[in-house]
């Protein structure tokens, strides 16, 4: 008996063995099974991105185009703005100019009057005095006008 305490020992160390093995190789197998379905949920990160690459890639590449044709766009606007306010400037110079011009023209058209005026008052002044004068003597003022118009003529020429 104790060869077959003996055996029946050895069978189930044996046995215990082997089903120590048996659910280490099993979780082997599942940490295998585990591993591999993180590798593949990891691949599936990287090169899909939870999409397909090529579709992603060319998302990527219309929106890059949309934008590149959006700065164009107010780039072009900018450049026409630029150009209408350059184009506005040189109109408002011109006014200003033409503005300037016309003050100084007004001006020496003004100072002009104002001579003229002056001697406009110094003559019917003088005239005054002289008809005056003439009819105090007894002649009339037209007959004194018509001797005295050349220099009438005189004093409006020299303005």
């Amino acid at each position: 008996m104790a060869f077959k305490d003996l055996e029946e020992s050895g069978k189930n160390t044996l046995l215990a063995r082997t089903e120590a093995r048996v659910q280490e190789l099993e979780k082997e197998r599942l940490a295998r099974i585990e591993i591999a379905q993180k590798l593949a949920q990891i691949e599936q990160k990287l090169l899909v991105g939870g999409v397909n690459m090529l579709d992603h890639h060319e998302k990527q590449r219309l929106m890059l185009a949309k934008k590149v044709q959006e700065l164009e766009e107010k780039a072009r606007k900018e450049r026409a703005l630029q150009k209408t306010l350059i184009e506005h400037d040189e109109i408002n110079l011109q006014t200003e100019e033409q503005f300037s011009n016309l003050l100084e023209e007004a001006a020496a058209k003004t100072k002009k009057i104002n001579t003229l005026w002056s001697k406009y008052q110094s003559l019917t002044r003088k005239i005054g005095a002289r008809c005056f004068n003439v009819l105090a003597n007894g002649q009339s003022c037209i007959t004194f006008y018509c001797n005295d118009k050349i220099d009438i003529g005189y004093l409006f020429d020299a303005g």
